[in-house]
């Protein structure tokens, strides 16, 4: 909507009286759009004198740290500006920096912003610029809240004609830009445009905010909502709350994020018990961790105590658990095993054996390879658990080739591949994994121990339950992901008829 009201203003589409007043319906390669009565062709560097800027040195502590404003691509944020993030000295003006006086238009003219947008912005103070802006101080002042809304609305124009892609970052055709014809109206309906934009630009504000606002309520009521699942004391509850949330499931699962939210609340719900019935009939999860010799399991303190060790106390945030079930340290089921940190000459661009770093678990990111032989331990093979335990975390069961794993990612192999049921592991890592990532340390990136990882504390269902809730689980999980794709493409079509609509617009 503000890309088509910026369209039309600068077009002269955005008053009644301009509806058929064109001078002419063709328009010529160079010029932007075509030409309405009373307006006329301008150049930008005949409104003006156009100057650029520079850095001083930063050797020169003199230079720095002053009072007048130093303004720089990361400083044009707003459309108007009155101070910078850097300030320079008056000795730096002295070496050759121009200061530019109040009420001139700056234009960002290298930076890799200028792939999305051309930041442009009114300095009101005096002030000064780096050499990736450069800024047209107007003959006649008035006319800066226009010409600031004339590049606004040719923005999509300029990104397409006037720029060029370089090896590190975009930059603008300046000589190209400031020589190029656009359309400029009479004096007095520029302060009207300039007007009308803003009072439809504070009404886009105002849906946004409205949009916004109901986005969070939205959010507020479905973490509510589903809150009440996951904290249900019994099945019965559960049954009861899950009614309330099915009756309202066309307001509540109307846009993707609701139905991720639903699917970790699967994921918890199968994690807790509530998913699937028990069946007494089954092994109890303790005589599991016996045979994985798991004395420190809740299940087998409680054995020891009585005969039915199936509904162990609280103990950590997972409250009671089922019948049948226990609760054991994550390392008592598997071994965590590290990976190998590398070194730049050690990894190739070629060779025998892949070198699977976090990167790849997630993304399509580059390979790199190795020609290292390596313990066996250090190799994960299609069907192992893995897990990333720094800046990008989560659990993956691997499905690529046959690789040797970076130090950032542990392996989680099975003490007893016949009472370990690798999909409900998984699962249990996915639902666990903002508390893993939460439970970690470091600033600029975050990272797990592995003394904490192997002291996670795992519910452990009977095996025969573990493959009935991944089932359920997959069931339901591959119903969200069809909703999820449902509204994805609704949203995609709504967004496929916007552009239409303005292109049409733009064109007639």
């Amino acid at each position: 909507m503000r890309e088509l009201i910026l369209s039309f203003a600068v077009r002269g589409k955005l008053f009644a009286e301009h509806a058929r007043a064109y001078a002419n319906g063709d328009i010529a390669d160079d010029l932007p759009c075509a030409l309405p009565h009373g307006w006329r062709w301008i150049r930008l560097s005949d409104l003006g004198q156009i100057r650029g800027g520079k850095t001083p040195s930063t050797q020169r502590t003199d230079y720095w740290n002053g009072s007048v404003p130093w303004i720089t691509p990361k400083d044009m944020k707003q459309l108007r500006l009155s101070d910078s993030q850097d300030h320079v000295t008056n000795r730096a003006l002295e070496d050759g920096l121009a200061l530019i006086p109040p009420g001139s238009l700056l234009v960002v003219v290298r930076s890799g912003i200028l792939r999305r947008t051309v930041p442009v912005a009114i300095n009101d103070v005096e002030t000064t610029i780096n050499q990736d802006l450069k800024a047209l101080v107007f003959a006649d002042r008035e006319l800066a809240p226009y010409v600031q809304l004339l590049i606004r609305g040719f923005e999509a124009f300029i990104l397409e004609r006037l720029t060029k892609v370089g090896t590190t970052v975009e930059s603008i055709q300046f000589d190209a830009f400031v020589s190029q014809p656009f359309p400029l109206p009479p004096k007095d309906e520029q302060a009207r445009i300039v007007a009308r934009v803003d009072e439809l630009m504070r009404l886009c504000d105002a849906l946004e905010e409205k949009g916004r606002l109901e986005a969070e309520q939205h959010a507020r009521l479905l973490s509510s909502l589903l809150g009440t699942l996951t904290n249900s004391a019994t099945p019965e509850e559960l049954a009861a709350n899950w009614q309330r949330v099915a009756e309202h499931f066309d307001l509540l699962l109307d846009r993707p994020e609701a139905v991720d939210a639903v699917e970790q609340t699967v994921i918890q719900l199968a994690i807790r018990g509530s998913l699937v019935p028990q069946d007494q009939r089954e092994e109890p999860a303790w005589k599991s961790a016996e045979r994985l010799n798991c004395e420190n399991s809740v299940g087998v303190r409680q054995k020891r105590r009585a005969k039915n060790a199936s509904s162990p106390d609280g103990g950590d945030e997972l409250g009671p658990l089922p019948a049948g079930w226990a609760r054991i340290p994550l390392g008592t089921v598997v071994n965590v095993l590290n990976g190998r940190a590398y070194s730049k000459s050690e990894l190739l661009d070629a060779g025998p054996t892949p070198v699977l770093r976090v990167g790849n678990l997630f993304t399509s990111r580059h390979w790199y390879y190795s020609d290292l032989e390596l313990d066996a331990e250090k190799y994960c093979e299609p069907g192992d658990l893995l897990y990333a335990w720094s800046a990008s975390f989560g659990p993956v069961i691997w499905s690529g080739p046959r690789a040797i794993f970076h130090y950032h990612i542990w392996k989680l192999q099975p003490v007893c591949k016949s009472d370990f049921n690798i999909d409900f592991f998984y699962l249990f890592l996915l639902g666990k994994t903002a508390e893993i990532k939460a439970a970690g340390h470091g600033v600029a990136m975050t990272h797990m121990t592995k003394e904490k990882m192997e002291a996670i504390a795992v519910p452990y269902p009977p095996l025969a339950e573990q493959g009935r809730i991944v089932a359920r689980v997959k069931e339901l999980r591959s119903l969200c992901a069809t909703l999820r794709q449902r509204l994805q493409g609704q949203q995609a079509k709504q967004s496929r008829l916007a552009e239409a609509l303005v292109e049409q617009a733009l064109a007639g």
